[in-house]
């Protein structure tokens, strides 16, 4: 069970956020602060099993939908007083190697962040779409 800062805790308190709609990712610090200073709009994973059990419903081979979370709990690292950002969450989608080109303007977005992180059209990648920034810690 993830532990909340009393700050943060009273912010989700707050804000009715259920903790068992926040998904937790560690993060490196760099691409933190990005996202806290709104420069990252899109966090990327690689196209695992891991990642699509953590952010899909999967039925049988199939995917059938994005995981009901709100937010995304961000930690830069596992020490206890680590930076951490709550953050908004917009969805996820996923992107396959024989995929050369976005299906949605959701996508097009992605991909143009996919780029500019390095990303080529061969990579296959899990785009985490995020939203607002609610809370940061440590930073």
């Amino acid at each position: 069970m993830t532990k909340y800062s009393e700050s943060m805790q009273s912010y989700m308190d707050a804000n009715n956020i259920d903790p068992k709609r926040v998904c937790y990712l560690t993060i490196a610090k760099v691409h933190l602060e990005r996202i806290v200073r709104g420069e990252k709009t899109v966090e990327f994973r690689d196209l695992s099993d891991h990642y699509l059990k953590k952010f899909f419903e999967i039925s049988g081979d199939e995917v059938t939908g994005v995981k009901p979370f709100t937010h995304i709990l961000f930690q830069a690292g596992y020490a206890a007083d680590a930076p951490r950002a709550l953050v908004e969450f917009n969805g996820a989608g996923t992107k396959e190697a024989e995929q050369k080109s976005p299906l949605t303007e959701r996508g097009k977005r992605a991909y143009a962040e996919a780029e500019a992180e390095g990303f080529t059209l061969d990579d296959e990648w899990i785009g985490i779409e995020l939203g607002r920034v609610c809370i940061s810690e440590g930073m």
